[in-house]
């Protein structure tokens, strides 16, 4: 099956911004979770939040290479359709503990 030079630069735009996405997220994971019991998590999220930025500057170079533009589009990190509850609660393959609990991620300042 052959890709036409247009569909490749979509798919390359897609994954960029999905690569936004994760950074965002990465970065806000880590800046909010506490806890001894997150310290190992808090320091993977930095790793991959580096990995996730390195692999968006490569999508980047390879989309104007081609003779695109990189796109700066931000997807949504919830999936419509998805509630907020249930994928906040769904992180790293692991369940977070509910809101208003006393460990875990902190709770937004109002």
């Amino acid at each position: 099956m052959t890709v036409s030079e247009e569909d490749l630069l979509k798919k390359l735009n897609g994954d960029l911004a999905r690569e936004y996405t994760a950074i965002i997220q990465y970065t806000q994971h880590s800046g909010v979770i506490t806890g001894a019991a997150y310290g190992d998590i808090k320091k993977e999220l930095i790793i991959h939040t580096g990995e996730a930025l390195q692999y968006a500057l490569t999508l980047a170079d390879q989309i104007d290479y081609l003779g695109g533009e990189p796109t700066v589009e931000v997807p949504p990190a919830i999936p419509q359709g998805t509630t907020e509850k249930c994928s906040s609660r769904i992180w790293m393959g692991r369940t977070m503990p509910s809101k208003g609990t006393s460990r875990g991620l902190r709770q937004p300042k109002s």
